[in-house]
């Protein structure tokens, strides 16, 4: 009992002590980031643990929308997402 109580508790510590983007990018789950207003989500990739995404001044004329990075893995579970959210 005391084993699989130590286990549990190793778990919840690794996992509250990782980055939200570690956590997307090593467990799977989802990571939200909110872009600044009038802004236009263009591209985003990893570079090790660190997300980078490019932005751009949205034009006249165009609408906010929500752009998703879905991972697709060869063993099909623990699969990332990030959600790019324009405001």
């Amino acid at each position: 009992m005391k084993t699989k109580l130590l286990s549990i508790v190793t778990l919840l510590v690794i996992a509250t002590s990782c980055t939200e983007n570690s956590r997307a990018k090593q467990f799977g789950g989802t990571m939200t980031v909110k872009l600044p207003a009038g802004t236009e989500f263009v591209n985003a990739s990893w570079k090790n643990e660190e997300l980078w995404y490019i932005y751009r001044p949205r034009k006249v004329g165009e609408a906010p929308v929500t752009t998703i990075m879905q991972e697709d893995s060869s063993l099909g579970f623990m699969e990332g997402k990030v959600q790019f959210i324009e405001q």
